[in-house]
């Protein structure tokens, strides 16, 4: 049973009666935002489409599968479907057929130069001019397009080798994260993508070089961002219907069948994770007191660079420490390198009265306590 004939009463009701005499933006409101019970149409589309696809898709029916779908829900999913399109292993033999039966013809995007758009503008260019869409087509497009965001004019350097990817790429995003988190985002679907069909010799060793990678390159500058990225990447992929065998940095599942090597640098790679979900959790509306509370409680020297940052930036924005606060902080038992830094700010705050000059002087410490001060 097709996916029409298995929806056809939510069809009915939704699609050809409920959206009749509507104009194309209407139908897309009315899409996006009335709900039946607790759902959205759309949110009850994608989830009918789901459970289908796990319950009832297989090779023989993915044609029919897609072919229903982009002519039922062209007009407002068309981007969704596209984006689960790309991550199809029989993706080319799906393109030609619906190209054949022009099902692309519906579609309207709401976001202009989006990764689907691009897409399907590459698909029909090629297929007009050739009347048919080949692999070596998707390969070319998915390689370029990661080239334009990593800014490689060599349109054979990133595949030249297996290791070229794996080692490029996650420098490249680990430099990167920091200051363009909406590309790196974009970079990493391609990157996917490109994954899936490079017929890795070995996916395991592929992936433990790629984890050490950036892992390698990552410590050193550990943000915020990679714990944003995460999140972001984790969410566009499980709004998927498609089945992806395998999303490198993401997956968790069989780690035991990739070996011992693979479980480590992911483990090491979690740190990172966390310790970035941590740097996230602090900002410069905490109290001065909190930050040194914060300060006592992590070890993780980026955490605490960050912490430090912080209360400079609080500083510079001529954010006031008042006597009450000063008191709360002097009452911590603060060790060498946080009684170093408090005096610092009391100095930078011109507050020298609450600061004994004499005592400074006594201060023992290390170089592994003021490691996080040497900058300042």
């Amino acid at each position: 049973m097709s996916f029409t004939e298995n929806n056809k009463h939510f069809i009915y009701h939704s699609i050809v009666v409920g959206m009749r005499n509507l104009t194309q933006k209407e139908k897309l409101k009315k899409y996006e935002t009335f709900k039946n019970g607790n759902l959205t149409i759309k949110e009850e589309f994608r989830q009918r489409i789901r459970e289908y696809y796990y319950n009832n898709c297989k090779s023989s029916t993915l044609l029919l599968f897609y072919e229903e779908l982009f002519n039922l829900l062209g007009f407002c999913e068309g981007e969704y479907l596209i984006s689960n399109l790309i991550y199809e292993t029989n993706a080319i033999s799906i393109i030609n057929h619906l190209c054949l039966n022009k099902s692309f013809t519906q579609i309207q995007f709401k976001n202009e130069n989006s990764i689907a758009e691009k897409f399907l503008s590459n698909i029909i260019s090629k297929y007009t001019k050739n009347k048919a869409y080949y692999k070596s087509n998707y390969d070319k497009h998915f390689i370029s397009q990661l080239n334009l965001i990593m800014g490689i004019y060599d349109e054979y350097k990133l595949i030249k080798s297996e290791n070229a990817l794996i080692k490029m790429y996650p420098n490249w995003l680990a430099k990167n994260l920091e200051y363009e988190n909406k590309s790196c985002v974009n970079s990493f679907l391609y990157f996917v993508e490109i994954w899936q069909f490079l017929n890795l010799k070995s996916v395991n060793s592929s992936a433990i070089l790629l984890l050490h990678n950036f892992i390698v390159e990552y410590k050193t500058k550990v943000s915020n961002q990679l714990h944003n990225f995460i999140n972001n990447t984790e969410a566009i992929f499980n709004e998927l219907f498609v089945s992806i065998i395998f999303i490198p940095l993401l997956d968790k599942k069989n780690l035991c069948d990739f070996g011992e090597g693979y479980e480590i640098r992911q483990k090491e790679f979690d740190v990172l994770v966390k310790t970035s979900c941590i740097i996230d959790s602090i900002n410069e509306n905490d109290s001065y007191f909190n930050l040194f509370k914060a300060l006592s409680q992590h070890q993780n020297s980026s955490v605490k660079r960050k912490i430090v940052d912080l209360i400079f930036l609080k500083i510079a924005k001529h954010h006031f420490l008042n006597k009450e606060e000063i008191k709360n902080i002097q009452s911590r038992s603060l060790n060498a390198s946080e009684k170093l830094l408090l005096i610092s700010m009391l100095k930078k705050l011109y507050l020298f009265e609450y600061y004994d000059y004499e005592n400074e002087l006594k201060i023992q410490y290390t170089n592994n306590d003021l490691i996080y001060l040497v900058a300042k």
